[in-house]
């Protein structure tokens, strides 16, 4: 024990008796600020917590639970708080918080080895052996807690606008791009319903990059888009082009200032063109969900007439072959 005089904000000294001391073997760095110390033990309480939740979801009574029914808000109240000041900090610590949440992320998560096993189920009658696909599961859990990292984190990006995103868009629209898994909905593989969770929650990823970046979420989207137009046809090429468009159904239209809701349309009108220009009926039927998710929060918050040329060129080259398309049975869904 050891006595320590602090002194009050009205100028009176107190004596405290503290138990508090440091030991001089510990790998405790005396010298470290107080913000790096409440993050490192603040992340180190939250990857405690996930490797907990980890091996919850893999579990016998809970692996054949979808991962989106195991890992919903409300069911741990411990790891959701801690998510919520994870993006309260971010604000401060956004660049150390997915440097950390990066480095998490590629310990646990073999791609090449995930990989394989999609490749694996596709030459395969039978469903996988009970390893093959729990440990699918355990690596599909891990991509979606690092989801829920970053869709918080990266609500405080406009905060730090030299920060580089390279990386997280690498890895989101890799996913889209390299998984067949869910390419084919008719599958029956155990993880199925999983892949797509997956995929939904890389697609909220870009949305909330694109809040307050999306000129390069826009210029990523458009090379890989190209990409894929270059590759001859093929039922997997069609499906990664799907999964690409579906990738972008969390983007929304900034509406102020002008410029930004500009940019936005001609974003838009690019698609409107390829929309036109495209001749796969299942691929037409995507941008024309894409362009729904998109545009319906635009009509909820519009009240008045739109006077906007890009706006007026936008519907001008839609309008009429949509309205043709309506009329013929195989474009309704």
């Amino acid at each position: 024990m050891s006595d320590t005089v602090r002194r009050l904000p009205w100028g009176a000294e107190r004596h405290i008796r503290s138990t508090f001391t440091i030991d001089p073997t510990s790998s405790l760095d005396p010298t470290i600020k107080p913000g790096e110390y409440a993050l490192n033990v603040l992340l180190n309480q939250f990857f405690i917590t996930a490797e907990t939740r980890i091996a919850d979801v893999c579990s016998e009574s809970k692996q054949h639970i979808p991962l989106n029914q195991c890992l919903r808000r409300g069911d741990d109240v411990n790891f959701d708080q801690l998510l919520d000041v994870i993006q309260a900090i971010s604000e401060h610590s956004l660049p150390s918080l997915v440097r950390i949440t990066f480095e998490w992320f590629r310990h646990h998560i073999n791609d090449d080895q995930l990989k394989l096993r999609a490749t694996k189920s596709t030459t395969t009658a039978s469903g996988f052996r009970d390893n093959d696909w729990l440990e699918e599961r355990r690596q599909l859990t891990v991509h979606f807690i690092f989801c829920l990292i970053l869709i918080d984190v990266l609500k405080q990006l406009s905060f730090h606008p030299g920060f580089d995103i390279s990386n997280i868009e690498d890895q989101a629209f890799k996913w889209f791009r390299c998984n067949e898994k869910f390419n084919d909905m008719t599958s029956t593989q155990p993880n199925q319903l999983n892949y797509q969770t997956i995929c939904d929650l890389y697609a909220e990823v870009v949305g909330v990059l694109a809040q307050s970046r999306f000129l390069s979420v826009k210029r990523r989207f458009m090379l890989e888009l190209n990409n894929l137009r270059k590759e001859p046809a093929s039922p997997s090429v069609n499906g990664n082009i799907i999964n690409l468009n579906t990738g972008m159904r969390f983007f929304r239209v900034k509406m102020t200032p002008v410029e930004h809701f500009e940019a936005c349309f001609q974003f838009l009108l690019d698609l409107a063109n390829y929309f036109l220009e495209v001749r796969e009926r299942d691929i037409k039927n995507s941008l024309a969900n894409l362009f729904v998710e998109i545009l319906l929060p635009v009509a909820a918050v519009v009240k008045l007439e739109m006077n906007i040329p890009i706006v007026r060129n936008f519907v001008d080259l839609l309008y009429s072959h949509v309205f043709d398309l309506c009329s013929k049975n195989k474009h309704r869904l």
